[in-house]
């Protein structure tokens, strides 16, 4: 009795495959290859800005550097030719510093003594230094080795670098203080 309820199953193949058309690869492909993109970019970016922050990193260790040697000599008061013994040696000594340090790492290549005493602040590509002693005014620091009224103290001091970025751009850093023998 067939009541058109249940229909026979044919007991053959079907017709119909399972899988991806080729629109449907080339479109999940296209997706991969714009997230993989967003992801490079990401990464090289992340990279660049590790690597500017490393850099920025050893200028200002740089610069704390050459300010800590600074204070080693407000303290210790070293001797010269400019400022000898039995002279008032503040601000002397440090002036003479500032004065004798080299503006570039070039400015010592050839001096091997002045490579041991400067060469360990230059750690970056064509990296300058800039350092400025200034009084409370602003105006820049002097000096009389015999008259303590007349020497400038304490000592304002800006310590600036500048170096070629690994991106080819001149970036720089700059540190200020106060330096004093009181």
């Amino acid at each position: 009795m067939d009541h058109g309820i249940f229909k026979k199953r044919s007991k053959g193949r079907s017709n119909t495959t399972s899988g991806f058309t080729l629109m449907e690869v080339m479109v999940a492909l296209a997706i991969f290859v714009i997230v993989m993109a967003a992801t490079a970019q990401g990464l090289v970016s992340s990279f660049s800005a590790i690597r500017i922050q490393e850099e920025r990193t050893s200028a200002m260790n740089a610069c704390r550097s050459v300010l800590s040697t600074m204070r080693q000599i407000a303290i210790f008061q070293p001797t010269s030719d400019m400022c000898p013994e039995g002279t008032i040696l503040f601000p002397c000594a440090l002036m003479n510093w500032v004065q004798n340090f080299p503006a570039s790492i070039e400015d010592i290549d050839t001096d091997p003594a002045a490579m041991e005493i400067y060469g360990g602040f230059f750690s970056l590509p064509e990296q300058e230094f800039v350092l400025e002693l200034r009084d409370a005014n602003g105006v820049p620091a002097v000096m009389n080795a015999g008259v303590i009224g007349l020497n400038t103290n304490p000592l304002y001091v800006r310590v600036s670098t500048t170096w070629r970025g690994f991106t080819g751009h001149t970036l720089q850093f700059e540190l200020n203080s106060i330096i004093t023998n009181r």
